[in-house]
């Protein structure tokens, strides 16, 4: 996965590329929060979603979202929001934090929630899946994704992918081969848990699979590995 990172974000050049890339990470600056940014949409019927990544990773923890939607018709009044608060992503801030959880801005609705900061992915704060320092007694999806993270293993494959396009499935080798994109991976199990199971299938090798349609395995490669206890 190729993470759209900026630093900046206070002219219409730097919000015009947030729009074309759809997504974009926005690495905090001088005590500022990291951001993630996802635009949907088109032309008139543009609608942002912000979300605070200061607890990404983090069980116990919540990241606040924001989220501007626009609605067809309006006439682009999410770049008139943004015009009218100088293009400042800190402007939007302010006023998203300042509002209540459901109200009207700039002719867009607002909604303000929480995400559990367990689910919320950050390509800068990866080292808060710690790597692991021995074998774990009981293996969960956790633990594999700290793996994964810190590229502890010798090998990380899929050994089948599979849909209701049986035909597709085939001329696609059923997906089987090297996993190019392990953060990639990290995210969208962290995000999307539901059905993600792992076990232990002998000689430091693992599968790590969600239901019967999606199956991966790795070689484990820790120092010394010994078991926890």
């Amino acid at each position: 996965m190729s993470f759209n990172i900026e630093y900046i974000l206070n002219n219409e050049f730097a919000w015009r590329k947030v729009f074309a890339d759809r997504e974009t990470f926005l690495q905090g600056q001088e005590g500022r929060h990291d951001l993630r940014l996802n635009v949907w949409g088109n032309h008139d019927d543009r609608s942002l979603c912000i979300v605070d990544l200061k607890h990404a990773f983090a069980p116990g923890k919540t990241c606040e979202r924001y989220r501007f939607a626009g609605a067809h018709g309006r006439g682009g009044a999410l770049f008139a929001m943004l015009q009218e608060l100088d293009w400042s992503i800190d402007a939007v801030l302010d006023v998203a934090r300042a509002a209540g959880d459901d109200a009207e801005l700039f002719g867009l609705k607002f909604i303000k929630d929480e995400l559990p900061g367990v689910r919320v992915f950050s390509p800068f704060s990866v080292e808060r899946l710690k790597p692991l320092e021995a074998v774990p007694v009981r293996w969960t999806v956790r633990h594999v994704l700290r793996v994964i993270a810190h590229s502890q293993f010798e090998w990380f494959r899929c050994t089948g992918r599979y849909s209701d396009d049986y035909a597709a499935d085939a001329a696609a080798g059923y997906g089987i081969g090297d996993i190019a994109d392990p953060l990639g991976f990290v995210r969208r199990v962290l995000e999307n848990p539901s059905g993600w199971r792992v076990w232990e299938r002998g000689d430091g090798e693992l599968s790590i699979c969600c239901h019967t349609f999606n199956s991966n395995a790795l070689k484990l490669k820790l120092k010394g590995g010994a078991s926890a206890a």
